[in-house]
């Protein structure tokens, strides 16, 4: 049996904390977009973040010249951009970026995942104008007569009933539309900014290669165990 030969050796650099305190690494996954159609970053209009509940949103300008863009819909569905919006991954293990530079395979650790898919924001919209546009029933013969009321009497929450309603989604969903967004500035992968992060992290005082190791002990220090309180790369 053939054994299996080396081709090519690299140091690894693992650059954790390379780009300032404070800083994180977001991996964006578009679930409904091929990567032989990506988006274009030309087309970025506006990027906006909520730090607390760790939502993205990304306008995203439409090419209106391509043959498969239809013009011919009602105003209220007619889409010069498209806005993105954002969903937490739960990831079952570490995950890092990756790129080879000379003879260094240098490693950006990933702090979060979130999948971005299209908001249909504007369809509800529509649909709510459709309801207030509606015309209200007319008053019958029964008009002004005293009618009978029901009233409850709410007991006082248990705890267990009170974390219960702020678990519910309708109470997430309230608290996170009453954070304000706020702006970003993006960058795509040719500008200078962009250019500056990649050449900061290829720098060669980056941080040391990690020193000779047990495949154990290297497997550890690149993926800690998620049990262990502090882990980190």
């Amino acid at each position: 049996m053939e054994e299996d030969y080396i081709v090519r050796e690299l140091d690894v650099v693992v650059c954790s904390g390379s780009l300032g305190t404070g800083s994180q690494t977001v991996l964006l996954q578009y679930p409904l977009r091929g990567a032989s159609r990506p988006y274009q970053s030309s087309g970025v209009e506006a990027v906006q973040y909520k730090p607390k509940n760790k939502r993205l949103q990304m306008d995203v300008r439409l090419d209106t010249t391509i043959p498969e863009y239809n013009d011919n819909v009602e105003p209220t569905r007619l889409l010069k951009k498209l806005t993105l919006q954002s969903s937490s991954v739960e990831c079952g293990t570490s995950l890092a970026a990756a790129f080879v530079e000379g003879d260094r395979l240098i490693l950006l650790p990933i702090d979060e995942a979130m999948q971005l898919r299209p908001s249909m924001a504007h369809l509800d919209a529509e649909r709510e104008g459709g309801k207030k546009a509606a015309p209200k029933e007319e008053e019958g013969p029964d008009a002004g007569v005293l009618m009978p009321v029901m009233v409850q009497v709410k007991k006082r929450e248990t705890e267990a009933q009170l974390e219960a309603r702020l678990r519910s989604f309708a109470h997430i969903t309230a608290q996170e539309a009453a954070e304000e967004w706020v702006g970003l500035q993006y960058h795509d992968d040719m500008s200078e900014t962009s250019q500056g992060i990649a050449q900061k992290l290829a720098a060669a005082d980056a941080q040391p290669a990690l020193h000779p190791m047990r495949a154990g002990d290297y497997l550890a220090a690149l993926v800690p165990d998620p049990d262990r309180d502090g882990a980190g790369v």
